[in-house]
């Protein structure tokens, strides 16, 4: 099991092709060092090549890390059935834990993902989880 720690961001095709630079700009401001895929909604089956090799195009100019950037295309899900759309989500989450799992060496170790969650909780709060564990290891 894999702890995510990054961005999912999703866009629209159509919001895509008309503003991409908004889409890198948003891109830039992420950091680098997070796993980080674009999830691009209603791709029409047949312009999904084009999209692919337009998006390559677009990130492949930008020097701001995009490299690790993550991409994936999916049809317009209204018009499948539910069957089809929930293959599709299966498709999909498997790819994203394939390509977490392919970045593990990126992702932090045990210790600095517990000091990070430490800075994200109140001081006081962390002493109470602290004791309740405690008392859970002597009552077993």
């Amino acid at each position: 099991m894999l702890l995510f720690d990054g961005y999912l961001i999703h866009v629209e095709k159509s919001y895509l092709d008309q503003h991409d630079n908004v889409v890198l700009e948003y891109l830039r401001l992420l950091p680098g060092d997070k796993f980080r895929m674009i999830i691009v909604h209603n791709t029409p089956h047949n312009e999904q090549r084009q999209c692919t090799s337009t998006i390559n195009k677009i990130f492949a100019e930008d020097d701001q890390g995009t490299d690790k950037l993550h991409v994936s295309l999916l049809p317009k899900l209204a018009s499948a059935n539910d069957r089809e759309i929930q293959f599709i989500i299966e498709e999909l989450r498997e790819e994203i834990q394939a390509k977490m799992e392919a970045n593990t060496s990126e992702r932090n170790d045990k210790e600095q993902i517990k000091s990070n969650i430490r800075k994200l909780l109140k001081t006081d709060y962390v002493q109470y989880l602290k004791d309740m564990d405690a008392i859970a290891w002597t009552t077993t």
